[in-house]
C-alpha cells in the first residue's frame, strides 16, 4: 500500500512561511501501532520539522485507525508539496528547539500573560459585559489547564462562568489557548453556553424565552509593553491604515450582501438588527473607510516589537469588531452595539482568532485565504476509511448533478445569498429553499433552515474526500460548526427526550420568525404536520455521522462532544431514566402501545422499537459513539436494540412496507443494520455474528470480516 500522504497546493501567489496545518490522516487497520515512531518528510526529501500527532481512533487491534497530523507548511508562490508519514525513525534526529513561551494567569479577571524569552510580554483578557453594560466577574471551574503539549503547541484550557454584579450566574464561557512553537503565533478559541433550558411553552421555541440570557459584548484585548503607531488592514490586497495617537476601529455591521437586511436577522421583539450594509472604518467617530465585506488584520508597533490579530470568518460571523489602539488590539467577537445579545437556552456559540507576535502579521495575511490539506481519494479508498467508497474513474451523470451543489449560480454557497444565511447564529447553515418551491415567483422567500437533515455535513466530507474541491471542506467545516453550536440543544434541565438532542429543520413550508433555527415559532398558528403547532429535538432527525467524520478529518473537539452528546440524547430518548415518573412515561409511550397491538393480532407487538427511521438513526448513532468510545457500551446497546426491533418471527405483511409515505422509513433502519454488518469498524469482532433470538443456535445475521 502506498505510504500516506497529504497535498498542499498553493494557489493564491502567496508566500508562505509556518502556516500552521492540522488535519486527520486515515490509516489502515495494522499500518500504525500505538505509539509507534512515525515522522513526516516532504517529497522532495526535507523533513517536516517540528510535527505533533494524536491519534484519533484505534482499529479494534490497537492499530491507529485515524492520526491528527499538525506542523508549519513553507510553500513558494503557487508551489505544490507533498508531505508523507514514515513508520520507521528519521535519518536525521529532529532539532526541534524551540521552546513555548511560558504561560501564567493575568492578576486579576479573565486574563493570560505570555512570556517571552526576551523578556518582553503579551497580556490576553476577556472580557463580557451585562445588558448593564457592567463588566462581570468570573468564577472558575479550570484555569489555565494543560490539555495538550508536544513540539509543535502546546494548548490550554479554561472554563467557567461569568458573574452579574449580583454575583449571580450570567453564562458560561470556555477558551482555548494554542500556542505554536514556530511563527510566534496563538490561536484562541473561545465560546459562550447558556447551560438553561428554555421554558418554550406549547413546544415553541421563539426567542424571548425565559430560559434566554442577555449580554451587551464580548470581548478579547491583547496588549504589549510598548508602542508607537497602530494599524489596520481591511481586506486582503489593500494598503493598511495607519495611525500614530487615535484608536482606529473597524465594526462589520451585516454581511454586505444584497440581502443584508433579511428578516433572517429579526431580534425578539421581530425588529431586523442590522442597521447598515457592510463595514465601516472609523478613527474616533470620523468614518476613514467603508465597504461590504472585511476580513481585516490590525496591530501595533513599537520599536522592536509588534503585536498582529483577526477574527476567523470575520464578516460572515458578524456584527464583529477589530479595534487597534495604543499598545492593545482588541477583538469583538460580539462587540458593543445598540442592542443586547440573545443566548437561548440550550445554545452557545464559539469563534476563533488569530494573533501573532511580529510587527507585520505575515502569516495572518495568508490565513485569510488558508492551505486547504489534501489527502489523495484513493488513500480514502485503500484504509476503507468510508463505506463503500471509491474513487470514480470518469464523471457520469450523478456526478454531474451532485456538481450543482457547488455552481456559482445555484449551488449552496450562493444560496445563502438568498436569505443572508449569515450572522453569528446562522452562519455554515443551508438555506432549505426546497420550501418556498410552490411559492408564487414575486412571493417573498421563506426563512428556512435545514440543520443538517439527511446528514448534509457527511455528504459534504465524503465529496471532499473524492474532489479535493476546497469549496465541499468549506461547507462541510461551516456547517459542523454551526449544528455543534446552534443546533443542539445543550442543557440537562430540560425533559429528558430533549435534552443534548438535535433541532430538526424548521416547519414545512413556513416562515421560521423568531424560532430561528428551531421548530416550532408562536407566530405560526398551524403546521405542515395536522395538528400539530409544538414540539421539539426528534429522533428521527438525528445525523451524527458527519460530525464523527468532520472530528475525524479536522481534529475538531466540538464535533466529537457533540456525538457523544447526540449518542447520549438519543439512549436516554429511547430507554428512559430510572425515576418513577420517566418509567410510567415509558409504559404510557412503549409498553401500552405494543400490547396494544399483541391484543389486536398484530406479532409484532412484541419488539420494543418501532420499524422506523428513528430507530434506524438510533443505531446508526450509537455506531457512531463506539468509535469515539469503545468501551462505553455503545456497540452492545446498539446489538441490543436490533434485537429488540426485528426477528424471525416478524410477520412482515403487517409492517405495511408498502405504504409509500410511511414504509420508507424502514430503508433507514436496514441501511443502519447494514452498516453494522459490513462496515469494518466494527469495535469488538472481526467476524460479525448477531443471533437476533440470544439461545437460538442459528444466527441469522452473520458476515465474515
Amino acid at each position: 500500500m502506498p505510504r500516506p500522504s497529504v497535498v498542499l497546493r498553493e494557489n493564491h501567489g502567496f508566500s508562505r512561511t509556518s502556516e500552521p496545518i492540522q488535519l486527520g490522516i486515515p490509516l489502515a487497520k495494522g499500518y500504525l501501532q500505538d505509539k509507534q515512531p512515525h515522522f513526516l518528510k516532504y517529497s522532495d526529501g526535507e523533513l517536516v520539522i517540528p510535527f505533533q500527532t494524536r491519534p484519533l481512533s484505534y482499529w479494534p487491534d490497537n492499530s491507529v485507525r485515524w492520526l491528527q497530523v499538525a506542523f508549519p507548511a513553507d510553500l513558494a508562490p503557487n508551489q505544490t508539496r507533498v508531505v508523507e508519514l514514515f513508520k520507521e525513525e528519521p535519518s536525521l534526529n529532529n532539532p526541534n528547539s524551540q521552546v513555548v513561551p511560558p504561560v501564567q494567569p493575568a492578576d486579576s479577571g479573565l486574563g493570560i500573560r505570555i512570556m517571552l524569552p526576551n523578556g518582553d510580554y503579551r497580556e490576553m483578557e476577556f472580557e463580557l459585559k451585562d445588558p448593564l453594560n457592567t463588566s462581570c466577574s468570573v468564577r472558575f471551574e479550570k484555569k489555565w489547564a494543560v490539555v495538550e503539549d508536544g513540539t509543535y503547541f502546546l494548548r490550554s484550557r479554561s472554563e467557567g462562568v461569568f458573574l452579574t454584579s449580583a454575583g449571580t450566574d450570567l453564562v458560561r464561557f470556555f477558551i482555548d489557548i494554542q500556542l505554536f512553537k514556530v511563527g510566534e503565533l496563538i490561536r484562541v478559541d473561545a465560546g459562550l453556553h447558556n447551560p438553561r433550558r428554555a421554558v418554550h411553552k406549547g413546544g415553541l421555541w421563539d426567542l424571548g424565552d425565559p430560559g434566554s440570557v442577555y449580554f451587551k459584548s464580548f470581548s478579547l484585548s491583547v496588549r504589549q509593553m510598548d508602542s508607537r503607531s497602530q494599524w489596520i488592514r481591511p481586506q486582503p490586497g489593500v494598503e493598511p491604515i495607519f495611525s500614530e495617537n487615535e484608536a482606529l476601529i473597524l465594526h462589520q455591521e451585516s454581511s454586505g450582501g444584497e440581502n443584508w437586511n433579511s428578516n433572517n436577522h429579526l431580534n425578539r421583539d421581530g425588529v431586523v438588527t442590522t442597521r447598515y450594509r457592510g463595514f465601516r472604518l472609523f478613527r474616533k467617530s470620523e468614518v476613514v473607510d467603508d465597504g461590504y465585506r472585511a476580513s481585516p488584520v490590525a496591530g501595533v508597533t513599537g520599536e522592536n516589537s509588534g503585536t498582529c490579530a483577526q477574527l476567523s470568518e470575520f464578516w460572515q460571523n458578524f456584527p464583529s469588531s477589530i479595534k487597534a489602539e495604543r499598545g492593545c488590539v482588541t477583538i469583538g467577537f460580539f462587540p458593543e452595539t445598540e442592542l443586547d445579545y440573545e443566548l437561548q437556552g440550550g445554545e452557545q456559540k464559539r469563534q476563533t482568532a488569530w494573533i501573532q507576535l511580529t510587527p507585520a502579521g505575515e502569516t495572518l495575511l495568508n490565513l485569510q485565504s488558508p492551505l486547504t490539506p489534501v489527502i489523495p481519494a484513493e488513500h480514502y479508498a485503500n484504509t476503507k476509511a468510508f463505506s463503500c467508497f471509491s474513487p470514480p474513474e470518469e464523471t457520469d451523470e450523478i456526478d454531474s448533478l451532485i456538481g450543482l451543489a457547488l455552481s456559482p449560480e445555484e449551488g449552496f454557497l450562493k444560496k445563502r445569498e438568498i436569505i443572508d444565511e449569515y450572522g453569528w447564529r446562522n452562519f455554515g447553515d443551508l438555506y432549505a429553499d426546497h420550501e418556498c418551491m410552490y411559492l408564487p415567483s414575486d412571493h417573498p422567500r421563506f426563512i428556512t433552515h435545514y440543520n443538517n437533515q439527511y446528514d448534509a455535513i457527511y455528504g459534504f466530507a465524503r465529496q471532499f474526500a473524492l474532489t479535493g474541491d476546497r469549496r465541499w471542506f468549506e461547507l462541510m467545516d461551516d456547517l459542523a460548526k454551526h449544528v455543534a453550536d446552534i443546533d443542539i440543544y445543550h442543557t440537562d434541565d430540560d425533559r429528558t427526550e430533549y435534552n443534548r438532542g438535535m433541532f430538526w429543520h424548521t416547519d414545512h413550508y413556513l416562515d421560521a420568525h423568531t424560532a430561528t433555527h428551531r421548530t416550532y415559532s408562536r407566530f405560526n398558528s398551524t403546521s405542515s404536520i395536522p395538528g400539530q403547532t409544538g414540539g421539539g429535538p426528534a429522533a428521527e432527525h438525528c445525523y451524527s455521522t458527519g460530525l464523527l467524520y468532520h472530528f475525524w478529518m479536522t481534529g475538531s473537539e466540538s464535533s466529537r462532544s457533540a456525538v457523544i452528546e447526540l449518542a447520549t440524547w438519543m439512549r436516554n430518548a429511547h430507554e428512559g431514566s430510572k425515576g418513577l415518573l420517566a418509567q410510567v412515561l415509558a409504559v404510557k409511550k412503549t409498553d401500552l402501545p405494543r400490547l396494544k397491538k399483541v391484543w389486536g393480532g398484530n406479532t409484532n407487538g412484541v419488539y420494543r422499537y418501532p420499524f422506523t427511521r428513528g430507530t434506524g438513526n438510533y443505531i446508526n448513532t450509537l455506531l457512531d459513539a463506539s468509535m469515539l468510545e469503545p468501551d462505553e457500551g455503545w456497540l452492545d446497546l446498539a446489538e441490543s436494540v436490533i434485537r429488540s426491533t426485528i426477528g424471525p418471527m416478524d410477520n412482515i405483511e403487517q409492517r405495511g412496507l408498502l405504504d409509500a409515505e410511511t414504509g420508507w422509513h424502514y430503508l433507514v433502519l436496514l441501511s443502519a443494520m447494514t452498516r453494522y454488518l459490513l462496515d469494518e469498524t466494527g469495535q469488538q469482532h472481526d467476524r460479525r455474528t448477531l443471533s437476533l433470538h440470544p439461545g437460538e443456535p442459528t444466527a441469522l445475521l452473520a458476515l465474515d470480516g
